[in-house]
């Protein structure tokens, strides 16, 4: 007997022999199954009233860490048993439809030769089977077919469990502890997911919830506008005058109505507003207005200071290749490495080193970076903050290496690497 001291008097455990009994027993389900055994023994019996005073003394609800060594072996007999089934009910599973299809793989990565380790029958696991490959790839799928449907999620919510909620520490026996009582923990659990749920879905603490895709505005329209528990606290103030603009009063004037949504649309399409000639010019004549034709190390302070504004990041790169042509220095490129770290190695092949040169990332240089002596870099990371190197520090290249590069802060003497 393995547990003598949760079972002194020496109960029979589960066997596949054993049979339901009373009003559950039918002729489609007629044996009791792991499960069911297990949570018979699991459960708080009471004399009287259902409450834990009337609770009757439970040897396994005592046994602490031998409880938990109990309830895992019966998790992982319960395993074994329906690993069992799919071994043995094949059939029903049809296997003949993927041998063409694993014969492919086999032999695109030589797994056809013989092996002497390799000796046995495949067995396929459906994908109802919790943790098998082809469940986590079904979750996986049907994650990718509700983003493609309705977009990408706004809030990604962890819930955990607090062992010292009152539902769950005012129904603890004085000998237990909230560890012994995973049916408890399991039942209070669920239930306040469900009641977050329903805050999110029914009361809208977060706004109304949007199942669907559409245009910014109107999801900003729908969630964030409508949400009374964010805006309840708050103080709303307008813009009455654009005080970048205020020398130019009818440029500041198109800026208010372009801001408030009260620019005629174009040709009845929603969120097209046509902008004035005289604010449109050519790229090239903006470079030219911003920095001088010549430009190099010897008087980078007087242009750092100046800069364009890009509303997309392929503008922004089309502009820096301009303006680094301008500079008068040593010129160098750097490539970086980009690899794909995968828990599967076969997935790998599917992303080629190409195709991963070719990516340009928010917040991430590109494949090929080219510098020049004299030409002005931002930093990405905080570096460390103490010495000014954080995030969104402007530095001018001093000197350029083969691997890397010497950089000194605008405006100062001192040289950072």
């Amino acid at each position: 007997m393995l547990y003598p001291l949760l079972f002194p008097s020496g109960e029979a455990s589960w066997h596949f022999g054993m049979r339901q009994e009373g009003n559950r027993r039918n002729q489609v389900r007629n044996r009791n199954s792991i499960r069911e055994f297990s949570c018979y023994h699991l459960a708080i019996r009471y004399r009287g009233n259902n409450d834990e005073r009337h609770a009757q003394f439970s040897l396994i609800h005592a046994g602490r860490f031998l409880l938990q060594q109990y309830v895992c072996d019966q998790y992982v007999r319960m395993e074994s048993n329906n690993l069992n089934y799919f071994r043995t009910n094949q059939r029903a599973f049809l296997p003949e439809a993927y041998r063409g299809l694993m014969d492919y793989v086999n032999q695109q990565h030589h797994l056809d030769v013989a092996d002497p380790m390799a000796v046995g029958r495949r067995v396929i696991l459906p994908f109802t089977f919790v943790g098998s490959p082809r469940y986590m790839k079904q979750c996986y799928q049907d994650a990718m077919a509700i983003i493609r449907k309705y977009g990408k999620p706004d809030l990604f919510i962890t819930f955990t469990c607090n062992p010292k909620w009152p539902e769950i520490a005012d129904n603890l026996a004085v000998y237990s502890t909230a560890s012994d009582r995973l049916d408890l923990v399991a039942r209070v659990f669920h239930k306040k997911l469900q009641e977050l749920i329903g805050d999110i879905i029914v009361s809208r603490v977060f706004g109304r919830y949007c199942p669907w895709s559409g245009e910014d505005r109107e999801l900003t329209s729908s969630c964030l506008r409508s949400s009374t528990t964010v805006w309840r606290g708050m103080e709303r103030f307008n813009l009455v005058r654009n005080m970048r603009a205020y020398n130019d009063a009818s440029f500041a004037a198109w800026l208010l109505q372009l801001g408030n949504g009260r620019l005629p649309a174009v040709g009845g399409v929603p969120d097209t507003v046509i902008i004035p000639g005289a604010m449109v010019c050519d790229v090239v004549d903006l470079i030219n207005f911003v920095y001088p034709e010549q430009m190099s190390l010897a008087n980078v302070n007087d242009f750092s200071r100046r800069i364009v504004l890009c509303p997309r990041n392929d503008d922004c790169r089309d502009v820096n290749r301009d303006v680094l042509q301008r500079v008068d220095g040593a010129q160098r490129s750097y490539t970086s490495i980009d690899t794909v770290v995968v828990d599967d190695p076969d997935e790998v092949a599917n992303f080629p080193t190409e195709f991963l040169n070719s990516l340009e990332p928010n917040g991430q240089p590109p494949y090929r970076l080219t510098l020049k002596v004299g030409s002005i870099v931002m930093l990405l990371r905080n570096l460390d903050p103490k010495r000014r190197l954080c995030n969104g520090t402007r530095l001018v290249v001093t000197e350029l290496r083969h691997h890397n590069f010497k950089a000194r802060l605008l405006n100062v003497q001192d040289v950072k690497r």
